[in-house]
């Protein structure tokens, strides 16, 4: 169903102080007030926003059938939930501003900590969100094509679905600062103070979680900067391949020694050591597999902040192959059965 607007969310509408109270307001008083105005104005874009996501992106693409309902799970998650909740939030905000002249703005912040667990929902759901929105762009032509028309709306601002994906997460950091901004014009003894400052702890500890996500975030761009323009010939090796997968990150790179083992001339198991027996191998190395590519000469231990220099000035390396973390048990058993010819 199509979210629509509602009245609380006239665009015209603006908190403003009652003449007669607020020539009894004291300079600090007013500011507060300036606050208030500035929560309502930046709450009633951002649902907005969400609006804007659900109606142009969540609802078409599952009436058009380009993506399935558990894609669109994958990538809108419990927006519908989120933004009703912040419409409630906007809705007490402004009868708080009507009705107490912004002396109780607190109260109306206990409702959005108290749903907290709507917007950790969603962002737990964050890395699975960027890869399904990046393999869809990947895979799905009408998907890509659809993003790309939608994106150029004069309604979506120059807004693609990724920015308009982040705006909760986004927002939610808004809060404590905003509220915080509120305390500063805030009489210690006031009652209101008091519940601000348990509002603006509530909303941290999620925020707190919303730091590890970008860190995840950083992590996805790394993988994908090396697949993209680092490595070549990955999807000769695995046709299906995803760069994005949930839990992937990139950890080191460098050059490995492999030995070529030979017996000597008695039977016995004794190597000869020689230098034709060894040749070099550089890999690329993520939580859950290894790629190995073809040697670039260069030594080994590369950091990531190496590396990533490196993947904007050098031409891209052939892989030689990729193993995931299951197939190591296969390739250890192979070579212990003498087939394998390096390892």
């Amino acid at each position: 169903k199509i979210v629509s607007p509602r009245e609380e969310e006239d665009e015209n509408w603006k908190y403003e102080i009652d003449p007669e109270i607020e020539a009894t307001l004291t300079e600090k008083q007013k500011r507060r007030s300036g606050v208030i105005n500035e929560i309502i104005i930046s709450e009633r874009e951002y649902i907005k926003n969400i609006r804007l996501t659900i109606n142009l992106y969540q609802i078409p693409l599952l009436q058009q059938n380009l993506i399935s309902k558990a894609e669109s799970q994958s990538i809108f998650g419990n927006l519908s939930v989120i933004i009703n909740v912040n419409i409630e939030l906007l809705r007490d905000c402004i009868s708080q501003a009507k009705t107490s002249q912004g002396r109780s703005i607190g109260k109306s912040f206990t409702l959005l900590s108290d749903y907290l667990r709507m917007y950790s929902s969603y962002i737990s759901m964050r890395q699975t969100q960027i890869a399904t929105v990046s393999n869809l762009m990947k895979t799905n032509s009408a998907f890509y094509s659809y993003l790309k028309h939608t994106a150029a709306k004069p309604e979506c601002q120059n807004l693609t679905l990724k920015d308009l994906l982040i705006k909760p997460i986004q927002r939610l950091c808004q809060y404590p600062l905003l509220l915080k901004e509120i305390m500063k014009f805030t009489q210690t003894d006031d009652p209101d103070f008091e519940v601000l400052q348990t509002a603006i702890n509530k909303i941290n500890i999620v925020v707190n979680a919303v730091d590890a996500v970008r860190q995840t975030e950083d992590h996805l761009q790394e993988v994908v900067e090396i697949f993209t323009k680092k490595l070549k010939g990955v999807y000769k090796i695995e046709p299906d391949f995803k760069v994005l997968v949930p839990g992937r990150r990139f950890i080191e790179t460098g050059t490995i020694v492999l030995s070529r083992g030979s017996s000597s001339p008695s039977g016995t198991n004794t190597l000869k050591l020689e230098w034709k027996h060894f040749s070099l191998l550089s890999y690329y190395l993520f939580s859950d597999l290894i790629v190995l590519v073809e040697s670039d000469g260069k030594s080994t231990g590369s950091s990531l902040g190496a590396s990533t220099k490196e993947t904007k000035r050098t031409a891209k390396i052939k892989v030689k192959d990729m193993i995931k973390f299951e197939r190591v048990d296969s390739v250890k058993q192979k070579d212990k059965s003498g087939k394998a010819g390096e390892q």
